[in-house]
Parts: C-alpha cells; structure tokens; sequence
C-alpha cells in the first residue's frame, strides 16, 4: 500500500504541473517544484542544485540557452541524483511554454497545450525521486533543461548556431524544434560524466 500510495503521489505530481497555467510555471517555479517532491518524498536522498544561466554558459548549454532567449524568464537546468553505484542516465525535456518561437506555431489548440511542454521533465524527475525513496538498486542522474520558448527581440532565430556541451553545434532551422536543442544538451553532458 504505503508503494502505491508513494507512486500515485508522484503520478499525481506530474499531473498538476502539466495542468498548471504557463503564467504560474516558469522555470523557476518548476524548479522549486522538483525540489517540494524531493524534500517530501526523498529528503537527504535526492540531490537537486540548479544551474543558472551563467553555469549554463560556461557549461555549452547553447541549446537551452537559445530555446529561453526570447522570454523574460531564465532558462535553468535542475540536475538530480540519487544512490551510488552504477549510474542510469535521465534527460527530460522542461520547456514549461512553447510558442515556438519567432516559428510561432499556427494551430491555436495547440498552441493552448503547449503549457504541457515540460511533463517529461517532471515524469523523469518524479521517476528519479520515487526510485530513491522506494530503495531503488541503481543511482540515477538526470539532467533537466527548462526554457520557455517565446518570440522576443532577443529570441534566437532560424539560422542560429548554438554550441552543446564538449562542443559539437547545431544550426536552428526551426525555432520551433528546441526540444532537440535541450535535450542534445542534455544527452551530451550526460555522455561526458
């Protein structure tokens, strides 16, 4: 019981962050959250730092980076880890509204959906808490980009270059597309440790 009871808080987690309003979830306030269910299901099990956008910066994050450029609200990473031992890597998308950038997206259903953007950062992030507070055999490591993707003057444009961690670049084609932009960087300084 007390098993199904914990999985079921953490479903339930990731269900009223996907059905939080964008103007109440920005990456920051996803962060915070991610560190709430920590603190409550994992507490002194789970790390959770967050980088900012300068250790984003020196880090190659070029990817979250430019994907968040155009809102007023910092892109971050959350970065957890729990257990010890063999290491299984996490990437999770966060962005926590995509418009599409300067690509702006033209289906204004979608368009309204898209606060839903960053439910698998918050399902990795409650699969990582949940492991470790049930006993889970493996460490985990996970690495999630949050941005919020908007059109502004300082919004990265079609034909950008942005730099991932250990330096291989991607040219954006599609402003739209920066899923793949975060979680390539993601994937890429998971890779390197």
């Amino acid at each position: 019981i007390a098993r199904s009871v914990l999985i079921g808080r953490a479903t339930n987690w990731v269900r009223q962050l996907v059905e939080t309003p964008p103007n109440l979830l920005g990456p920051e306030q996803f962060a915070d959250a991610v560190r709430a269910l920590a603190n409550e299901l994992a507490p002194e099990v789970v790390t959770v730092p967050q980088w900012d956008a300068e250790q984003l910066a020196e880090r190659g994050f070029g990817g979250t980076l430019g994907g968040g450029a155009g809102s007023s609200r910092t892109p971050l990473v959350i970065e957890l880890t729990a257990g010890e031992g063999e290491v299984v890597g996490l990437a999770g998308k966060g962005i926590t509204f995509d418009s599409g950038g300067i690509n702006l997206k033209r289906d204004a259903s979608e368009l309204a959906w898209m606060k839903s953007d960053m439910a698998a950062a918050a399902s990795v992030a409650a699969a990582v808490v949940v492991s470790a507070a049930l006993g889970g055999g493996r460490a985990t490591h996970a690495i999630l980009p949050v941005a919020e993707n908007l059109p502004g003057t300082r919004a990265q444009r079609p034909g950008d270059v942005v730099t991932h961690p250990g330096g291989r670049t991607t040219e954006v084609t599609d402003t739209d597309c920066e899923g793949r932009l975060v979680l390539a960087d993601a994937i890429s300084w998971l890779s390197r440790t």
